[in-house]
């Protein structure tokens, strides 16, 4: 009992040690999310004011571009500067600055010569009649560009001034420059103000624009605590604490550190976008944490309060979940018996045979029903025996050592393993065996399917693959005869038919030389009209026995740039049409996967026939390329000849089938059956479109 209440007196500790480390938490997570407050608040302001100061900047940069290569304001300079007494020049430039200097709030605009002297002034006013303008910035100036000059200190007015030159360019005489336009610039009225303007009340917080010259940071405007500093307060580069010259050193982001006041700070510091200048926002650490400071007792209560009420909280929890704990478990207990149970039904209804073993021992513990039904043993005989002394595992497990590789390995399988029943019948089973944990003690089971029926049938499947693989070398012998026999019969065709048709055509020229005077017209006519005729069959049986090797012709499938292939073609056939003009449009790099004899027997027909029914047009145009239809790749030959009907599309394969008169397209209609053949080679398919007089297009896939 005593230990029990140690026990629960370590909880408690130990719940109270939790909870204060849990407020110190808060304690610490609540002064850093205060501190990113401020952080972000300051980041936000700096952010805020250098987009307030680029935009600025771009504004006056874009003031200078009112005067800028302006024809209108450049020929009122030059008409003043070559006569001063011009009174409607000074007037109109008068006006035009008058109004830029009053609409955006300008210190003063001046018209200067290139002696730098002042010539015109808005508003009048005692000023210095020469401007001071560096050589490099003249140089600049004549070079063509808008210059921005930094903050200076005039000397006779003794006030601060920024201000923009803009040069007036003569365009027609080379882009001379003629006079300088000069946008004086006040910082009070709008620069300063705007980097004094904090959005929130506070004591200590700045916002200032540096720049570094040389081995100084100079401060751009005045100083919180010093008035009248500004471009005189400077801080040497070595004040490597200061967040100045951090930001000249090029550091950005959220910092701590110095000011030039020496006290600590927690500032932002970046760079400003196109310019030299640099921007520090910054509030002295003791204002951040001073409402901390304020409150410190009230927090230091709540969290007190706030310990002790979730102390009492998580003590009645921690008591409710101790009641719960247990009844929890008994539910548990209640449902480990229920999946017992439903795991030993499982057991003893499985259809295939299990054994359970000690997986330290190799002892047989259990074993389910099927399995003696399938093996014809009594549950006698196999329990508490090892399992190497089950006869019929002798195959598996023939000793102890192969026990022993099995408990390492965890699994075992056998696909097909041969096992004996107590009649002596052999079965044949698939053995799977596995180690788990059970109750924190590991066992293995053996699950035992038998696969008789299952490899009996992989019998009548594989008897039946090798009697197909038969008929198919059989079927293969045949179809080679077949070919053998094929190939004999176009040879004598070729052989056979030829010898009487070389017979005619000699004869009959022999005829028309040797009697040619003894001829009429007549019996001439007669002799060319055979010869024409055994011409024609002559291409008919070259024909026949092209379309007849295609089918017999051993493929060679490889890459074959198509594109290459057509240019060859189309150039024999232009250079075979004399002056006939014609345009061969072929898309190029178009390759393929197939046989380039076959494929170079398509394209000569299909670019022949596309040539021959051009003929009569203007221009023939003939077209090559490749599309993409239902994800696969189609190429067409497209031309703009004679057409054909497509209500005789039926017949466009067909061989011998013609759709125009041979009298004034020549062919022998084999041409498009011998392309069709090699498409289908290729296990493609080949369809045309057309129009009498709208050319036609043959598609084709591969």
């Amino acid at each position: 009992m005593k230990n029990i209440d140690k026990k629960d007196y370590r909880v408690r500790l130990y719940l109270i040690l939790l909870f204060v480390i849990f407020s110190a938490g808060i304690i610490f997570a609540g002064i850093l999310h205060y501190r990113t407050e401020i952080e972000n608040q300051i980041t936000a302001i700096a952010d805020l004011k250098v987009g307030e100061l680029v935009q600025w900047r771009r504004e006056r940069l874009g003031d200078g571009n009112l005067f800028y290569k302006n024809e209108d304001f450049t020929e009122l300079v030059r008409r003043y500067f070559n006569d001063p007494d011009d009174v409607d020049a000074v007037r109109k430039i008068s006006v035009w600055i008058e109004k830029v200097q009053l609409y955006y709030n300008y210190n003063g605009i001046f018209i200067l010569d290139t002696l730098f002297t002042k010539r015109i002034m808005i508003p009048e006013k005692t000023e210095r009649g020469k401007a001071l303008v560096s050589p490099k910035i003249y140089d600049s100036l004549k070079k063509g560009k808008i210059i921005y000059e930094d903050f200076y200190e005039d000397d006779l007015n003794k006030k601060i001034f920024l201000e923009v030159l803009v040069p007036v360019l003569d365009e027609k005489n080379g882009n001379r420059i003629i006079g300088i336009v000069e946008l004086r610039i006040d910082p009070e009225s709008y620069l300063y103000p705007l980097l004094n303007k904090w959005p929130t009340p506070s004591k200590t917080s700045e916002t200032l624009i540096i720049r570094r010259e040389g081995n100084e940071v100079v401060y751009l405007n005045d100083i919180k605590f010093q008035a009248g500093s500004a471009l005189k307060f400077r801080i040497p580069v070595e004040r490597r604490d200061i967040l100045a010259v951090r930001a000249v050193l090029g550091e950005t982001g959220v910092v701590e550190g110095v000011d030039y006041r020496g006290e600590e700070v927690i500032g932002y510091i970046c760079p400003v976008p196109d310019s030299p200048w640099y921007m520090v926002a910054r509030m002295d650490k003791s204002e951040v944490y001073a409402p901390l400071k304020e409150r410190r007792w009230t927090m230091l209560v709540l969290v007190v309060m706030f310990i002790f009420g979730s102390g009492a909280g998580i003590g009645f929890i921690w008591r409710h979940q101790s009641i719960r704990f247990y009844k929890e478990k008994s539910e548990t207990q209640d449902l480990l018996i229920a999946s017992e149970t439903r795991y030993r039904r499982l057991f003893e209804t499985a259809k295939d045979g299990i054994i359970i073993l000690d997986a330290e021992t190799g002892m047989i513990v259990d074993i389910n029903p099927f399995l003696l039904d399938m093996l014809g043993y009594s549950y006698e005989a196999f329990l508490k025996k090892y399992i190497w002394e089950i006869g019929f595992f002798k195959n598996v497990i023939a000793n102890k050592d192969n026990f022993l590789e099995l408990q390492q390995k965890e699994y075992i399988r056998y696909e097909d393993l041969p096992l004996e029943t107590a009649d002596g019948k052999e079965v044949h089973v698939e053995f799977v065996s596995n180690v788990y944990m059970v109750n924190n003690s590991k066992v293995i089971q053996c699950n035992i399917r038998d696969i008789t029926e299952r490899k009996r049938a992989d019998m009548e499947i594989r008897k039946f693959y090798a009697e197909l693989e038969q008929r198919v070398i059989e079927r293969t012998a045949q179809l080679q005869n077949a070919n053998s026999e094929l190939e004999a019969y176009s040879y004598s065709v070729s052989h056979d038919l030829r010898a009487p048709l070389r017979g005619i055509d000699g004869f009959s020229l022999a005829l028309y030389e040797d009697y040619f005077d003894k001829l009429d017209d007549t019996a001439k006519n007669y002799i060319e009209r055979i010869r024409a005729g055994t011409k024609k069959m002559d291409e008919l049986i070259d024909s026949l026995l092209k379309l007849s090797r295609v089918s017999r012709f051993e493929m060679k499938v490889e890459s074959v740039n198509l594109s290459a292939m057509v240019k060859g073609i189309s150039n024999a056939l232009t250079e075979s049409g004399g002056t006939r003009k014609a345009d061969f449009v072929i898309q190029e790099n178009i390759t393929a996967m197939c046989d380039a004899n076959l494929m170079n027997i398509v394209f000569e027909n299909l670019l022949s026939n596309a040539w021959k029914f051009t003929s009569k047009t203007d221009k023939t145009v003939i077209e090559f390329g490749v599309i993409k239809e239902n994800l696969k790749l189609v190429y067409y030959i497209r031309d703009n000849g004679v057409g054909f009907d497509m209500m005789y599309y039926d017949k466009l394969f067909g061989a011998f089938q013609r759709l125009h008169s041979e009298s004034d397209y020549p062919g022998n209609g084999i041409g498009l059956t011998t392309v069709q053949r090699v498409i289908r080679r290729h296990n493609g398919e080949i369809r045309a479109e057309s129009k009498i007089n709208g050319g036609t297009t043959f598609y084709f896939t591969l």
